[in-house]
């Protein structure tokens, strides 16, 4: 028998106490859920979990039969066929912004595709991936056309409506608080939410994406009774993002938009990509095969997300362009070879 003296028991309350620290330590010392085999099980599952914006024209809608449209949908039917080898082989999740990240972060979802602001604190303070900008746009203010609103400043001290847990409701404190003024803001848990309450009266302003508004007063209608103020109040590159720690997975994420941007600049539209050959070997479809499996995706698999709705402009102008019932300029939306932001690093 050791002589050693005997250390008084602890108590169940420290007891307890110790065991939820280790557990913790376990938690932060693990790597993330399904860390590095995102890819994988998204390929095994036949099944593409997407995240799009909640009943946005242009980026995400469901119509009454069930059938999904909208820049966010096709960017996902893309991803789908690449790795799936079926671009309908996709649920879709209908996502206000203040649910997109928990989402993501409990595995409801393996991408959430677009209409995310890309900032420092959400990618380093909640450990996530963003992919690259689907789309650029900027946050501007609507108001009633007979309201006699003509600027942000006759805005001071009156209701503006805005979604909660976005960027729009920081950069319209700091619109106002740079000149000085007050801002009455009333946040909803949707942008559905705050639309509503703009219609209704309830708001003197709705501040949201240019392309969220735009829904409501398309850039082609003048007979709108809603119009823009001329303020831009932040640029917003909107990302597709993926939960960290899945380098394999964002990479291949990635690499379909940087493959349907691409596509566009050398003119592979969705009915030329099923025609594709590996001819030239400083083309697309030649180096897209030939990196497929450094992807850990098969040799055809840029080929099939192009001709899964098209190239990036193709998206665009069906979804929110002069194709579309928003009729929004490409803009900084275009190709860095006409003006625009758009620019996919080579392949090879």
């Amino acid at each position: 028998m050791s002589n050693a003296p005997r250390l008084p028991r602890a108590r169940p309350e420290r007891r307890r106490a110790w065991r939820a620290f280790t557990l913790l330590s376990l938690l932060f010392t693990l790597p993330p859920l399904a860390a590095g085999e995102m890819l994988g099980k998204v390929r095994d599952a036949a099944m593409l979990n997407c995240g799009v914006s909640a009943q946005i024209p242009g980026l995400a809608m469901r119509t009454g039969d069930g059938q999904w449209s909208g820049m966010d949908v096709d960017f996902c039917r893309a991803v789908a066929a690449a790795v799936i080898g079926d671009p309908q082989r996709v649920k879709f999740f209908p996502l206000p912004a203040a649910e997109r990240f928990a989402a993501l972060l409990a595995g409801r979802v393996d991408l959430v595709a677009g209409g995310v602001s890309w900032t420092l604190a959400r990618e380093a303070g909640l450990k996530v991936e963003f992919i690259g900008p689907v789309l650029y746009s900027s946050q501007r203010l609507l108001v009633r056309r007979d309201s006699g609103i003509e600027s942000l400043a006759a805005l001071a001290d009156a209701p503006i409506c805005a979604e909660k847990r976005t960027t729009h409701v920081k950069h319209l404190q700091q619109a106002f608080g740079a000149q000085q003024q007050a801002v009455a803001l009333r946040q909803f848990d949707t942008f559905g939410k705050a639309l509503q309450a703009f219609e209704s009266g309830e708001c003197k302003g709705l501040s949201a994406d240019e392309v969220a508004l735009a829904g409501i007063a398309p850039a082609n209608k003048t007979d709108s009774p809603y119009r823009l103020l001329p303020e831009v109040l932040s640029g917003e590159a909107l990302s597709a993002v993926v939960m960290g720690g899945n380098p394999d997975w964002a990479r291949a994420v990635k690499w379909v938009l940087f493959a349907l941007i691409g596509a566009e600049a050398q003119g592979i539209d969705q009915h030329g990509a099923a025609t594709l050959t590996a001819g030239d070997a400083n083309s697309l479809a030649a180096q897209a095969r030939q990196y497929g499996p450094a992807l850990g995706l098969d040799p055809a698999w840029a080929e099939r997300a192009i001709a899964a709705g098209g190239h990036y402009g193709e998206l665009y102008a069906r979804n929110l362009g002069q194709g579309s019932a928003l009729g929004l300029p490409r803009g900084r939306n275009e190709l860095w070879t006409r003006g625009g932001m758009l620019y996919a690093p080579p392949l090879h």
